[in-house]
């Protein structure tokens, strides 16, 4: 019985520690904005392979609206956060959520509290974005220009393609991800001097520890 009650204290104190480093890998994330940066990633990746090539047929530099394009594509069009900020009263946050003001975007405190760039995007969401700003003028344009026997093919093909890259970056990030775990899961146990063998000889030679472990 002594056995059970130490596997059984061993198993909860795993799954503390487990949860110790979840926590730090969540904390990693929120503050570098790590799920804010890959969708930045992902949606300039789609503009330079999908949307570039519909801009330069209309005789525009895409990487002259690129920034301004990934900006309004990537922020929070709420108000979150813009009560108290800087030049920006109660009856100002509407005007904050209108535009891009980078301001909101400095500093670490700002970006973690403020939530003022998404983490995720889908594709009806992409598709709603991008018919707001002046490249979806463009490719509207150039869309309707083509010719084509159902003028809303291409469009679906666009929201298609944007579901494809998220498919591919999903992987790319869940690997990154796993792989950020493990370092951090690495960390935590040499912080902590997690020696599995020891704490499970510890259970099994003192009883009320384990009895205490669960």
């Amino acid at each position: 019985m002594a056995w059970l009650n130490a596997a059984l204290a061993f198993a909860i104190t795993f799954l503390i520690l487990s949860m110790v480093a979840s926590v730090f890998v969540e904390t990693l994330h929120r503050f570098l904005g790590m799920r804010e940066r890959g969708l930045k990633l992902l949606v300039g990746q789609y503009y330079d392979r999908v949307l570039g090539p519909y801009l330069s047929s209309r005789g525009c530099r895409p990487d002259d609206m690129k920034k301004a394009f990934l900006d309004l594509m990537t922020l929070n069009r709420a108000p979150a956060g813009a009560v108290g900020k800087t030049n920006v009263g109660e009856n100002e946050t509407w005007r904050v959520s209108m535009d891009d003001t980078t301001e909101f975007d400095t500093g670490l405190f700002s970006r973690v509290w403020s939530g003022r760039r998404l983490a995720n995007l889908d594709s009806s969401q992409f598709m709603s974005r991008l018919g707001d700003t002046e490249v979806g003028l463009i490719v509207h344009e150039a869309v309707s220009n083509a010719g084509t026997a159902d003028p809303e093919a291409p469009l679906h093909d666009l929201a298609a393609k944007f579901d494809a890259f998220a498919a591919e970056a999903s992987l790319f990030f869940e690997r990154r991800a796993r792989l950020t775990s493990v370092l951090v899961a690495i960390a935590v146990a040499w912080m902590m001097y997690v020696h599995p063998f020891d704490i499970f000889k510890a259970y099994m030679a003192d009883p009320q520890v384990a009895a205490r472990g669960h």
